[in-house]
């Protein structure tokens, strides 16, 4: 759901009746009957400027903003688009919150700057900003930039899959750099593993990994979530499980990892030695 709505705009359509539909969401469901409104609204030839309670909504959707520019070139069709000032989009269980949205003239490579997005338990009213927040069922934040239809990039990223309510996530992945193909994979570089110590403040638990490609649809190859065992206290031993599915129904799960109890090994006992495993 990170940008398929980035598309999300032919404004000249809902103003001068031409073009494709309006608007397209997280889904990538594309709406055919958009409102817009705002206090002010002002037009010349390079374009239009709305401010002061931008609202763009269709059935399941609704925008948010303190100003939208529509940038039109010399014929009057559709240049770009500027979104900025404490930008909302909700749909379904589905809130993303930015400072600035840029969209190309392409209506598809665009910008999304310091973007916070979050999946909550339930779906969201649509009748007004959301000023609360519910039980999160992820979140993720970073620099969003697509680049194609289907390919975006998330830049100083952080993402958790932690069921929150209040306060801070129990632990977060943070990526300087994460491509993703919608609905095909992820390619994560670097990440690190931070957990939120005894409610006080974020740590780093595990040093930057190798990158790792994370499948985004059934049925996929791909590494599972990092896991961190004991055998021998207080030495930890820590996994990276990699999935690999056979046919519809038979799959293997392979656990490399890495034991940390150098030096406390038996020499008689190759079991014992800490080492890649």
């Amino acid at each position: 759901f990170l940008l398929a709505w980035l598309c999300f705009l032919s404004l000249p359509a809902a103003l001068y009746a031409q073009g494709d539909p309006a608007f397209v969401g997280f889904s990538g469901t594309s709406c055919d009957d958009l409102s817009l409104s705002a206090e002010t609204m002002v037009c010349d030839t390079d374009g239009c400027l709305l401010e002061v309670g931008v609202s763009l909504r269709c059935p399941g959707m609704h925008l948010w903003a303190d100003k939208l520019f529509l940038e039109l070139d010399a014929e009057g069709m559709f240049k770009g688009a500027y979104a900025s000032g404490n930008v909302t989009l909700v749909e379904g269980k589905n809130v993303l919150q930015c400072t600035q949205i840029d969209l190309g003239p392409d209506r598809i490579k665009g910008n999304i700057h310091d973007a916070d997005i979050r999946v909550e338990s339930k779906p969201v009213s649509l009748a007004a900003r959301p000023t609360k927040k519910g039980r999160t069922e992820a979140f993720v934040s970073g620099q969003i930039e697509r680049k194609s239809e289907k390919s975006l990039t998330l830049r100083d990223g952080t993402f958790t899959l932690c069921d929150c309510e209040d306060g801070e996530p129990s632990w977060t992945v943070h990526s300087p750099k994460i491509d993703v193909t919608l609905n095909e994979r992820a390619t994560v570089y670097w990440p690190t593993m931070w957990a939120h110590v005894l409610g006080l403040f974020q740590m780093p638990i595990l040093p930057p990994l190798a990158p790792i490609s994370v499948p985004l649809k059934k049925r996929s190859s791909g590494f599972l979530t990092p896991e961190i065992s004991f055998l021998r206290m207080p030495h930890p031993m820590v996994d990276l499980p990699f999935f690999v599915p056979l046919g519809d129904s038979y799959d293997r799960t392979l656990k490399p990892g890495m034991r940390f109890d150098w030096g406390s090994h038996k020499a008689d006992d190759f079991l014992s030695w800490g080492a890649p495993r």
